[in-house]
């Protein structure tokens, strides 16, 4: 069904369709490494694989190619509709035809300026704490909503010292982790937990803004559950606000 292809191919062929202005699309440039493809004469559908699941992209000028190829997508193929408004209702009944279901809402929540407290503290993860951290990850959140790295993506952050640890002081196991993506002056967080509760969750994130003071990086985002009232509630108190854009997550039914 689908078509393996190398990143230039598929490039090149997302710019065609996109030269026609494709009336439905959830495509926003993401890397198109590991990457099949579905060909159709006003549409293309890429999927992205992931190590238990796929994330769909499509860019469309024709609502029943579309629906036939989200029919006869598996129940691991995730479906991902980033908008600053909500959902268009025809692009809505088509995912709905295909077989599929809104299952949460994602908002995107920024801060503007991070006062450090103290220095930075280098607590970088190890690369020997790869395992230890992906297990964390994937214990504690859904992979389906919440954009888990790779293994191959978790080496790569650990490598470039994008990933900060909580360490158990006796035994030296990984406790807590915050990932995170530099954009010039910007910080994307990407996941932060601390399993041993929220003193040692917030040092990370506190470490993180002593980091940002250093280096004079002043915009900060994360992303939450929507539906998740005392989270909202915490950035709140951190002084995160909404941006507007929200990232709608549907599953197979």
């Amino acid at each position: 069904m689908f078509i393996p292809a190398d990143h230039h191919q598929l490039k090149e062929k997302v710019a065609c369709i996109l030269s026609k202005r494709p009336a439905f699309s959830n495509y926003y440039g993401v890397d198109l490494t590991d990457t099949q493809y579905i060909e159709l004469p006003e549409s293309l559908i890429l999927k992205k694989n992931h190590e238990t699941y796929s994330r769909i992209y499509f860019l469309s000028n024709n609502a029943v190619e579309l629906m036939r190829v989200l029919k006869r997508l598996m129940p691991e193929d995730i479906i991902n509709i980033p908008s600053k408004t909500a959902i268009d209702q025809s692009l809505e009944m088509i995912l709905v035809t295909g077989g599929y279901k809104l299952c949460g809402i994602y908002e995107r929540l920024y801060k503007n300026s991070n006062k450090s407290s103290g220095p930075f503290i280098q607590c970088y993860a190890r690369p020997d704490e790869l395992e230890a951290i992906y297990t964390l990850l994937y214990s504690h959140f859904n992979p389906y909503l919440d954009h888990l790295p790779s293994r191959e993506e978790l080496r790569r952050m650990i490598e470039h010292e994008q990933a900060l640890v909580n360490r158990h002081e006796q035994s030296g196991d990984v406790t807590g982790v915050i990932i995170y993506t530099r954009e010039q002056s910007r910080i994307y967080f990407n996941c932060w937990l601390d399993h041993t509760g929220w003193d040692n969750a917030l040092f990370l994130l506190f470490n993180m803004f002593n980091y940002m003071g250093e280096h004079q990086i002043e915009k900060s985002y994360f992303w939450y559950d929507s539906m998740n009232k005392l989270n909202k509630k915490m950035y709140k108190i951190l002084d995160y606000q909404p941006d507007g854009l929200k990232d709608y997550v549907f599953v197979k039914q």
